[in-house]
């Protein structure tokens, strides 16, 4: 073969195993998973009743952020003590890459009733159901019990003294809660219309006043004008 064949014929060769480099590196940085995009994105805004938030896509439970302007409810999802985004939802425990579950709050943000403040429920709603007796529980909390007979006899109440107003948590009972425990207890409160749901491992309960600061710092955070 000729010297310039060679070259020629080298050249080729060079040119397809680039092209055929570059074309894998697009299929690999295709197939990346998009979690990194998911925490770096940006803020997303949305107006619930009176609330107007701008928040960051990292916050967003789902393979996508809603669009802005969405209907009732939005989901998000954070990591504790942190309060970083947690990206999206693991689908099984073998998921969270070396998350504890434990430590996931699950934040929705609501459409209120506009009947019953969430800060009432334990005097308006439960008061009727609970047991008398009161115990003491860590982080300061009273656990309060619902009667047998009660449609949450399943569930035990641990409030904010003295009233529950600040913080109220219904929690399924201690031999009843799951393995992962992931967000078996609910609290809700109101903001400017809107009911902020939180659902979080029972494990936090010692840890709400922190958790629960965390989270209005958020909320303050993410504010839109």
């Amino acid at each position: 073969m000729r010297p310039l064949a060679v070259i020629g014929a080298v050249l080729a060769i060079a040119a397809t195993g680039v092209g055929i480099g570059i074309g894998v590196n697009r299929l690999l940085r295709s197939a990346e998973p998009a979690g990194e995009e998911m925490v770096s994105g940006p803020p997303v805004s949305f107006a619930m009743a009176g609330l107007r938030l701008a928040v960051p896509t990292g916050y967003f439970r789902g393979e996508r952020p809603p669009a802005a302007g969405i209907g009732d409810r939005v989901d998000l999802i954070i990591h504790y003590p942190t309060m970083a985004p947690a990206g999206k939802p693991p689908r099984a425990t073998a998921d969270l890459a070396g998350q504890n579950p434990r430590e996931l709050v699950f934040l929705a943000i609501l459409r209120g009733d506009g009947i019953l403040d969430p800060a009432d429920r334990t005097q308006d709603l439960y008061g009727r159901f609970l047991e008398r007796d009161t115990w003491q529980n860590p982080g300061g909390l009273l656990l309060r019990r619902f009667a047998p007979d009660s449609p949450y006899a399943d569930e035990e109440l641990f409030i904010a003294p003295p009233d529950g107003r600040v913080f109220a948590a219904r929690c399924p009972k201690s031999n009843q809660r799951s393995n992962a425990g992931i967000d078996s207890c609910i609290w809700r409160f109101r903001q400017a219309g809107a009911d902020i749901q939180v659902r979080f491992s029972a494990d936090l309960l010692p840890k709400w006043e922190a958790m629960s600061a965390g989270i209005m710092r958020l909320l303050e955070d993410w504010k839109a004008p």
